[in-house]
């Protein structure tokens, strides 16, 4: 026998759940491509960041921030790489798909 608490969940689980056939109206997961990324961080990180993000680039900012710019090859490495900024205490101001920033004239 469930208790009160436990009927209530199941109930609100199925309110959320679309009806059989229903369309879903989400983003697929190609709204996040590959490409080049810069995330502008809080703050200013030295270079003994540069060991915890490996195969990222560090930019100091004018101010007190900083952009980390590196490839990335699809939403579930987008997603890490901000997790592990997250996880290391940082603080994420801003994520940019950006142009190459090896070509010249690329914008970054």
């Amino acid at each position: 026998m469930q208790d009160d608490a436990t009927a209530e969940d199941g109930q609100a689980a199925a309110e959320l759940q679309p009806e059989e056939g229903a369309e879903l109206d989400r983003p697929d997961d190609t709204t996040v491509t590959s490409g080049w990324y810069a995330l502008e961080i809080s703050g200013v990180l030295t270079d003994l960041w540069d060991e915890r993000l490996e195969g990222w680039r560090l930019e100091k900012l004018p101010g007190e921030n900083t952009r980390v710019t590196g490839y990335v090859r699809d939403q579930s490495e987008l997603y890490g790489a901000i997790a592990a900024l997250r996880n290391m205490g940082l603080t994420l101001l801003r994520v940019e798909l950006i142009n190459n920033p090896d070509e010249e004239g690329a914008k970054v």
